[in-house]
C-alpha cells in the first residue's frame, strides 16, 4: 500500500464527531482526519510492517 492509498483510506474513515472530541481535548483540529484509534490499529495490522506504514504516513504532506 503506497502513501496515496493510505491517505485515501484514512479519508474514507473521516468522522466529524471525533474531531469535535479532539478539540475538547486540546488537540489542534487543523489537518486531522478524525479517525478513531481502533481503526488506525486495524490499518497498521493489515499492513504488517508498522514502522514502514507509519513512515509512509508521516512523510506525506497534507
Amino acid at each position: 500500500m503506497n502513501s496515496k492509498e493510505i491517505l485515501e483510506e484514512l479519508k474514507s474513515f473521516y468522522d466529524p464527531s471525533s474531531i469535535e472530541g479532539m478539540k475538547r481535548s486540546g488537540i489542534n483540529p487543523n489537518k486531522v482526519f478524525g479517525v478513531k484509534i481502533p481503526i488506525l490499529r486495524k490499518m497498521v495490522k493489515k499492513n504488517q510492517n508498522k514502522s514502514r506504514f507509519s513512515t509512509r504516513i508521516m512523510g506525506t504532506r497534507l
